[in-house]
């Protein structure tokens, strides 16, 4: 059998189909290896997906993560899943902006964009991707990512830089506490993914002015500098996959269209689109 794995830094949607033909799903958390080991993804797997899986008979894993770009960080996930599938004769890992690439491209050439806890954008040539510029990471840019959005909007929060109607809205729904905040941001484990929760109320208040402002800001700097980046960007059709980018689907498309660039499809996660990938071509 089969498995496939979209990893992103909040959460892992694992699919495969079981001995009826049935398409089966299993959510755990994130795995970036830039903040777990080997050891500490294999310790969660064995509680949260080994169990509820007939994980003897998976032959085959293919793994798209965040932060699997480089060798070393792409071996710390493979060696967590030899651990977990033993009978696997295939374990491959890729980033996921690859994984990006081929959900919404196939075998075609484009250029795929992730905008989700995090954000990139990288040229895919219809085998392999190609980084335009290097993602920096949430901390320096990562731009219209889920994690860039709760960093502007806690900071207005506390900075009293927030309307009053929408300050009353985000005290309703957060009640956010500058000390909790702090040791989130800088004591706790994944930040990103804290600052990533606070996402969900842009599109819930996208109409008012205010917030409309700080999408439109935060897009046109993703595309200025991740999708612009790369060369003869123009030419390309531009696909994307991620919450953030779903939810912001027409910010995305109008702004897109004013830079004079084309966006195709835009997807909330590229799973299905890679099952049906490997399944054509594995």
């Amino acid at each position: 059998m089969i498995l496939v794995a979209d990893s992103g830094s909040t959460k892992t949607e694992w699919w495969w189909y079981n001995e009826n033909n049935e398409l089966m799903k299993i959510i755990t958390i994130g795995f970036n290896p830039y903040f777990i080991d080997s050891e500490g993804i294999s310790s969660v797997l064995k509680t949260t997906l080994q169990p509820f899986i007939n994980y003897q008979k998976i032959d085959k894993v293919f793994f798209y993560g965040s932060g699997c770009a480089s060798q070393s960080n792409a071996t710390i996930v493979e060696i967590a899943c030899k651990q977990i599938f033993p009978n696997a004769l295939k374990i491959e890992v890729y980033p996921d902006t690859l994984g990006c690439a081929r959900a919404v491209f196939g075998l075609k050439e484009g250029i795929a964009g992730i905008m989700g806890t995090g954000s990139n954008a990288v040229y895919y040539d219809s085998k392999t991707t190609v980084e335009c510029v290097p993602s920096l990471g949430y901390i320096i840019a990562d731009e219209a990512s889920g994690a860039r959005f709760g960093t502007i909007l806690i900071r207005e929060y506390f900075k009293n830089e927030m309307p009053s109607d929408i300050k009353f809205e985000f005290e309703k729904k957060y009640n956010p506490k500058l000390e909790q905040v702090l040791d989130a941001v800088y004591r706790q484990s994944h930040p990103n993914r804290f600052l990533a929760s606070f996402c969900d109320f842009l599109s819930v208040h996208k109409n008012h002015p205010y917030i409309d402002n700080i999408i439109r800001c935060e897009i046109r700097a993703f595309l200025k500098f991740q999708v612009c980046k790369c060369e003869d960007y123009k030419e390309y059709t531009l696909g994307l996959v991620g919450s953030v980018a779903y939810y912001l689907e027409s910010f995305l498309r109008e702004e897109a269209a004013s830079m004079g660039i084309k966006v195709g499809k835009i997807l909330r996660s590229p799973i299905e689109g890679l099952i049906e990938f490997h399944q054509n071509y594995n």
